[in-house]
C-alpha cells in the first residue's frame, strides 16, 4: 500500500496525567492497596506485588464505580480493555506498563464520555479480519482525556468516531498504518509524535477540529482531510512524508472548505508538501498562511490543487465531474522555520 497510496491520493484528488497522586507511591506498592478513597472517587491497583491488587485491569474496570481511578503497576498485561463508565486509568510509566491485545480486539475500547487514560504503551490491537477496523485505541464517546501514552502496531493508532471534545495530547503514534484516524468534530489532537506511519499521518473526516503543535513524519501522507471544514490546523512539523497534506472532499458531500493552515512547517515532503481539490464556486475556500515552506521565501507561495467545474458527464453510477488546475497561495510564508517541540 506504501509507495502506490500517493498515486492513489492523487487520483482521489484528481477524481473528485494524570501522573500517579502522591499515595500511589513505592510503600503502597509493596503493601498492596486493593483499593484506596480519595475525594474524587476511589482508587483500585492492577499488578504490583501486593496480596490485594487486580492481576487484569479488566477486573478491576468491572469493579470500578464511576469517578474511580484505577492505576496500573509496570509489567505487561495481554488482554483487551473495554471501558464503559466514566474513570481514570493510569499506568505507572509509558514505557514499561503495556497493554497487548495480541491481535484479539481493540486494545481499549472507550464506550464512556469523560474516561481518562495515561500512561501506557498500548499495541497490538485488531477487531476482525477486516483491517479498516483494527485500532489500538477505539474511542466512540466524548470528551475523554488520552494523554501521555504511545500507541504502536496497529492498523490505526486511535481510531475516533465522536461528537467532540476529546483531548488527545502528548501521546507517540508510531509504527501503526495510520497513526490518528478522526471522524468528528470539536476535538483538540496538540503536541503528539506521529511518525513512521506508513499510509497516514492524520485522516480526518470532520469540522472545527484544532490539530496543532505536533510533529508528523515519515509517512506516506502527512495529513489528509477529506469532507473536512473549518479545522484549525496550525503550528506542526510537517517532514519526511511523501506527500505533507492533501485536503479533498468525496462525491457524496463536497465538504472541503474554510480549513485555515496557518504557522506550520512544511519540509522535505519528496512529492509535494501540500495539494488540495475544492468544489466549484468561489466561496468557502481554504485559507493558507505564514506557512514555512522548505526554503524562506519573499514572494508569495502558490498552491497547486483543482477546482471542480460546472460541468460534468452523467453515469449509471453518479455524475463523472470534470476539474481544472486551480492555485491557492500563502500571501505571506515564513521567512524561516518555527521551533516547534511536543514538550511541554
Amino acid at each position: 500500500m506504501k509507495s502506490g497510496l500517493t498515486y492513489i491520493a492523487v487520483a482521489l484528488v484528481l477524481g473528485l496525567v494524570f501522573i500517579p497522586t502522591p499515595y500511589a507511591s513505592q510503600v503502597e506498592k509493596s503493601l498492596g492497596t486493593h483499593v484506596l478513597r480519595n475525594s474524587d472517587g476511589r482508587t483500585l491497583y492492577v499488578g504490583g506485588s501486593g496480596p490485594g491488587n487486580y492481576s487484569r485491569i479488566q477486573d478491576a474496570v468491572d469493579n470500578a464505580s464511576k469517578g474511580d481511578t484505577i492505576f496500573v503497576f509496570h509489567g505487561i498485561y495481554h488482554e483487551a480493555i473495554n471501558i464503559s463508565l466514566q474513570l481514570k486509568l493510569i499506568g505507572e510509566a509509558r514505557e514499561t506498563t503495556i497493554i497487548d491485545a495480541q491481535k484479539k480486539g481493540y486494545t481499549v475500547n472507550i464506550t464512556a464520555d469523560g474516561v481518562t487514560i495515561s500512561g501506557f504503551t498500548i499495541q497490538n490491537g485488531s477487531y476482525s479480519s477486516n483491517l479498516v477496523n483494527e485500532a489500538n485505541l477505539y474511542i466512540f464517546s466524548s470528551n475523554n482525556n488520552i494523554t501521555g501514552n504511545i500507541f504502536r502496531y496497529s492498523e490505526s493508532g486511535i481510531m475516533m468516531h465522536t461528537n467532540g471534545g476529546n483531548m488527545i495530547s502528548g501521546n507517540i503514534m508510531r509504527n501503526n498504518s495510520i497513526g490518528l484516524l478522526l471522524s468528528g468534530s470539536k476535538n483538540i489532537v496538540s503536541k503528539n509524535l506521529i511518525t513512521c506511519n506508513p499510509d497516514m499521518g492524520i485522516n480526518t473526516i470532520g469540522s472545527k477540529n484544532n490539530i496543532s503543535g505536533n510533529i508528523v513524519t515519515n509517512s506516506e501522507i502527512g495529513l489528509y482531510f477529506v469532507d473536512s471544514g473549518k479545522n484549525n490546523i496550525s503550528g506542526n512539523e510537517i517532514s519526511n512524508n511523501s506527500i505533507g497534506i492533501i485536503l479533498t472532499w468525496s462525491r457524496y458531500t463536497g465538504q472541503n472548505r474554510d480549513n485555515v493552515i496557518s504557522g506550520n512547517n512544511f519540509r522535505n515532503n519528496t512529492n509535494g508538501d501540500a495539494v488540495f481539490a475544492e468544489s466549484r464556486g468561489f466561496s468557502g475556500r481554504n485559507i493558507w498562511k505564514n506557512n514555512y515552506w522548505e526554503k524562506p521565501r519573499i514572494l508569495p507561495k502558490p498552491i497547486l490543487g483543482f477546482k471542480q467545474t460546472r460541468f460534468y458527464y452523467p453515469t449509471p453510477f453518479g455524475p463523472l465531474w470534470f476539474f481544472i488546475p486551480w492555485f491557492r497561495f500563502d500571501w505571506h510564508p515564513a521567512r524561516k522555520p518555527y521551533n516547534i517541540s511536543i514538550q511541554n
